[in-house]
């Protein structure tokens, strides 16, 4: 997977809200959506954690001496 660019997760998060706005419709039959939901929220979180690691280094850069 590669980095994500600021697009392509706001069409992401996008596409879980949608998601997961069906599963709710259903009254929770629509397994299917949930799945879907679930499995891009997973890609969200990685992503989301990916971004903060860099946002923390850039904080506190590390001293290789």
């Amino acid at each position: 997977m590669h980095d994500m660019t600021a697009k392509e997760f706001f069409d992401l998060v996008v596409l879980m809200r949608r998601h997961q706005r069906e599963y709710f419709r259903s009254g929770g039959r629509d397994k299917k959506a949930l799945q879907y939901a679930k499995e891009i929220e997973l890609r969200v979180d990685t992503e989301i954690k990916r971004v903060e690691l860099i946002e923390k280094e850039r904080r506190s850069p590390r001293l290789d001496l």
